[in-house]
């Protein structure tokens, strides 16, 4: 078994016969390196190949590349569509500030110690804006101190929003001040 890749090995063979006489040959064996495996983990729990987060979205990567035949030695960490990579280090931390529809691409390379780049490997990052508290809208027929006591008050939330539509429908819970809460 060869372990090392990119490298020539000299392999002989001597025969013998039952006169001691003998004959030895021998040949040249080279074998190829092998490129590492590139390999990426977070420290959340992708799913599709895809990690998300709320925004500001804060993120370790890891390496855990490997090479059959040698040693990993260099990282190339690149996130698409940010300056100031690549990111050279085997593992590190990074925050997503900005909110995308789209998600950043982060991919890794690795070389060998043999010189040889394994090919890309990605992982999405969905970087979501935060959710925004919805806004509550009331309005009462008859309005305040146009009455006299007693008088039956029709409430609306009609204009009631979500900024954002994270949550789907609102949920409304009405408590009218005496008491009485709906």
């Amino acid at each position: 078994s060869y372990n090392d890749g990119n490298k020539d090995y000299t392999v002989s063979l001597t025969v013998y016969d039952n006169f001691n006489l003998s004959n030895t040959t021998s040949q040249i064996v080279s074998i190829n390196n092998r490129k590492p495996f590139a390999v990426i983990s977070t420290n959340s729990t992708p799913r599709n190949n895809v990690i998300s987060g709320t925004a500001p979205f804060t993120v370790t990567f890891d390496s855990n590349s490997y090479d059959l035949d040698g040693t990993v030695v260099n990282y190339e960490w690149y996130i698409n569509g940010l300056l100031g990579t690549p990111f050279t280090t085997k593992s590190f931390t990074y925050t997503f500030d900005t909110a995308r529809f789209i998600p950043y691409s982060v991919t890794l390379k690795v070389q060998d110690d043999d010189g040889a780049f394994s090919d890309l490997t990605n992982i999405g990052v969905k970087v979501n804006a935060p959710n925004i508290s919805p806004v509550a809208v009331i309005s009462a027929n008859p309005q305040s101190n146009s009455s006299l006591a007693p008088v039956s008050v029709t409430f609306s939330a009609a204009g009631s929003y979500d900024p954002d539509n994270i949550g789907g429908p609102l949920i409304y819970a009405w408590d009218f001040g005496n008491s009485s809460v709906s």
